[in-house]
């Protein structure tokens, strides 16, 4: 009750008087914040590009800016709620990557997107693995919120979700 007490004043704007009245914030509603972050992961081709064709050190910068926008939605939405909890998960997803790659501009990663090279097998898993992540919430994110998923980021959905039959609710 204490914490639903303090979002509520957290919102709130104004008084006035001398009868009564009260303004307040209202947050975002989940779904539009649903939808534009899909709107925006849309665009980034890390999460769904050919692991050959990519390169770790852009890959990497591209993550951190991903961060950026799970930070910016966490924020409006003030940590709280379901979508609070897949956009933390994907964001921890992105810290694991970052971690495995460091910060992309280490010699060893510079040609580890090519076939072959001794460290290619790390950077592919890394990706493989944050993308996996990113597919379920993604997943779970559309289905909660009916959204639709570009076909390019779907193709990191788990494949009932793909052929509409993924309903987790």
């Amino acid at each position: 009750m204490a914490g639903r007490l303090r979002q509520w004043a957290g919102r709130l704007t104004g008084l006035s008087t001398p009868v009564f009245g009260a303004s307040w914030t209202a947050p975002p509603a989940e779904r539009d914040v649903a939808a534009e972050l899909l709107a925006h992961l849309e665009d980034r081709r890390v999460l769904f590009n050919a692991c050959l064709a990519e390169s770790p050190p852009y890959c990497v910068t591209s993550v951190i800016e991903i961060r950026h926008l799970l930070s910016d939605c966490l924020a409006r939405l003030r940590d709280t709620g379901a979508l609070a909890d897949h956009i933390r998960a994907m964001g921890a997803a992105c810290r694991r990557f970052i971690d495995r790659m460091g910060r992309g501009d280490d010699p060893h990663y510079q040609d580890a997107g090519s076939w072959g090279h001794w460290r290619s097998w790390e950077f592919q898993d890394a990706l493989g693995q944050m993308r996996g992540i990113f597919g379920v919430h993604l997943a779970l994110i559309a289905a909660r919120y009916d959204l639709q998923v570009g076909s390019d980021l779907a193709s990191i959905l788990p494949e009932d979700a793909r052929q509409n039959e993924f309903d987790p609710y």
